[in-house]
């Protein structure tokens, strides 16, 4: 921005200023500062050191010793505050423990401050790359194309999703042009690539009717149609087309694609249609599919893939509009959103980047140190237990999280290159191309990052067990471990014994038991105090009279009694072991003597008060 204020000349010369600065800093300044600083100390050790020596040597005093024959000395220096002698057995054991536990104590808290630096910077990296403004990005966009009218989840038949595509999706997409001349409210996404339909559909085959016996022509659900066929779905004859010798309507793979797509429970293969990005030929377009039936009875899932890209948050989008036409009749419509930011910006035609991505560059640099260190741990004490090493739980635990943090960095460098690559292509083709490559490599850095983070966080819970009070947590679960493993076996019995019954009775009236895993999810919710909406169970009439209120009284007044007994008596267990235990290691206790001894050091605190404490 302030580039574009002052020119060119004004800033290579700011740039030019700023990177001497900073030579003059690190190779001037710097050292300077250092060698100084040293002798300053140097200076106010020395003095410190002359006078607790001459203190020390008022304390002294000379004395004659008593003549005896042959003695060799006539004088002695005696101090009359310290007596010499040996020190006992048990004294130089209690002096060994105390400073093995003084090295142990040092490396609990090396360890505290390297994995409490991981964990904030881990976390200032998720801020930068998942910025709380998706959230508002993906609602607008909700919004957007599923609730307005025709609204998109209560497409049913093939009319529905055109009527759709019409009245929804082609009036709200907007090309990037738009940015500059459209009004406010067409900045507020415009696409960016050309959008594509895909769909899938069933082999057609013959079947056998149950009552009559007869057979007819049907749908083969279970197997996945991959020929190519002529407009109309008609067969399609390789040598009507003899210039080119492709058909229309040709099965397509991820590999022929150029520029990838997202990878979905229907995979990433079908028959593939590219709509414009102008609007005017995107209704001639799907209105002609429509009429040559490019949706029919055979169709099993058909997907809308595009990608969108917001210039007021800088964020981009790849959303997919997923209808699945069902064997019984009806559809089932899902809509999922890809959002992601690329700190790299190049549609201006040059690179630029925001101000996010010098935090981004630190934090990239800093875990990479981070992780580097964790490594050359790892390789130590591998080299020290050999094959014992992998039979430890937390140097598996290590490993995981090492794994993650440089995957999860370079998946950072492969989304900004891919990002940089995609987008060129798009502004140099026309606009042709898409960007599901990079929301699926930043999909995947999201997934990698959140389980860096948690691994992280847990490594650095494991180190606060360093005395009596954090120990607690750990002693509870391990004293009610057998009882908690059998509760768990009894609580998951219980789940099933009520979901099985409520499954068959009520699963073609009430959506949440449409299934049986959504079952098992509903009757768990409810055991956590979270309960249905009441609308959603009227066609059910016995169901909160009866079974409701048997499930209701065994789980929150059986169930959860139990398990409140189990944490009860493992925390009064617990409790009594850690009251027997010792406290050796006390960090706070610990950094104040170390505090005190280097102020005794360097004159400070004086040694008769470093000795009362």
């Amino acid at each position: 921005m302030y580039s574009m204020q002052w020119g060119a000349e004004k800033s290579n010369s700011w740039l030019t200023s700023c990177l001497t600065s900073l030579c003059e800093s690190v190779f001037l300044i710097e050292p300077i500062k250092g060698v100084v600083l040293a002798y300053v100390l140097a200076f106010a050790i020395r003095n410190a050191d002359n006078e607790i020596g001459r203190a020390a040597s008022q304390r002294y005093r000379e004395e004659e010793v008593p003549k005896n024959p042959g003695h060799k000395h006539q004088k002695l220096y005696v101090d009359m505050d310290t007596p010499f002698a040996p020190l006992k057995s048990d004294e130089v054991e209690a002096v060994r423990l105390r400073r093995t536990r003084e090295k142990q104590m040092m490396t609990i808290f090396y360890g505290l401050l390297v994995y409490m630096v991981f964990v904030g910077v881990s976390l200032t990296l998720c801020r930068y790359v998942r910025d709380p403004t998706m959230y508002y990005f993906n609602t607008h966009l909700s919004d957007t194309y599923s609730g307005q009218h025709p609204h998109f989840n209560k497409i049913r038949k093939p009319g529905d999703f055109w009527a759709w595509m019409d009245k929804v999706f082609v009036t709200n997409s907007y090309n990037l042009d738009d940015v500059r001349t459209g009004p406010l409210a067409e900045r507020r996404h415009v696409l960016v690539g050309i959008p594509r339909l895909r769909q899938q559909r069933h082999r057609k085959g013959v079947c056998t009717h149950a009552i009559h016996a007869s057979q007819f022509e049907c749908e083969l659900t279970d197997q996945i149609e991959t020929s190519d066929f002529d407009i109309g779905w008609k067969p399609f004859l390789r040598d009507r087309n003899i210039i080119s010798g492709d058909s229309p309507w040709k099965h397509q793979s991820q590999s022929a694609w150029s520029d990838g797509a997202i990878w979905s429970k229907h995979g990433s293969t079908g028959y593939v249609q590219t709509l414009s990005r102008e609007k005017s030929n995107m209704r001639k377009q799907f209105k002609a599919l429509a009429n040559e039936s490019w949706i029919d009875e055979l169709t099993s899932v058909v997907l809308l893939e595009f990608d969108v890209y917001s210039p007021d948050s800088n964020l981009f989008a790849s959303i997919i509009y997923m209808v699945e036409f069902l064997e019984p009749g009806g559809a089932e419509c899902t809509a999922v959103y890809y959002i992601f930011r690329l700190f790299s910006d190049v549609f201006g035609g040059e690179v630029s980047y925001d101000s996010d991505a010098i935090g981004v560059f630190v934090c990239w640099v800093v875990l990479t140190a981070l992780g580097i260190g964790i490594v050359v741990s790892l390789l130590k004490r591998l080299v020290k237990l050999r094959m014992l090493f992998f039979t430890l739980p937390w140097n598996i635990f290590d490993i995981i999280l090492v794994s993650t943090t440089f995957s999860s960095l370079a998946l950072i460098i492969v989304c900004e290159v891919i990002g940089r690559r995609d987008i060129n292509d798009i502004v140099n083709n026309g606009g042709a191309g898409n960007i599901q490559n990079i929301a699926s490599c930043s999909n995947a850095l999201n997934h990698i990052l959140a389980v860096n983070v948690f691994c992280a966080i847990i490594r650095f819970l494991k180190l606060l067990r360093f005395n009596r009070r954090m120990l607690l947590l750990s002693l509870t679960l391990r004293k009610g471990k057998v009882a908690l493993r059998s509760f768990i076996i009894f609580y998951t019995l219980t789940i099933i014994l009520f979901a099985h019954p409520i499954y068959i009775l009520f699963h073609n009236y009430v959506s949440f038991f449409k299934t049986f895993l959504d079952t098992c999810s509903l009757i768990f919710t409810i055991s956590v105090g979270k309960f249905p909406n009441r609308k959603s169970l009227d066609q059910v009439n016995h169901f909160p009279t009866i079974l409701f209120i048997t499930y209701a009284i065994f789980t929150v007044i059986v169930t959860m009694n139990i398990f409140i007994a189990i944490i009860n008596d493992a925390f009064t267990k617990a409790r009594e072991e850690n009251s027997k235990q010792k406290n050796y290691y006390d960090m706070l206790d610990y950094l104040k003597r170390r505090l005190n001894d280097k102020f005794a050091q360097i004159g400070i605190t004086s040694k008769s008060k470093l000795c009362s404490n």
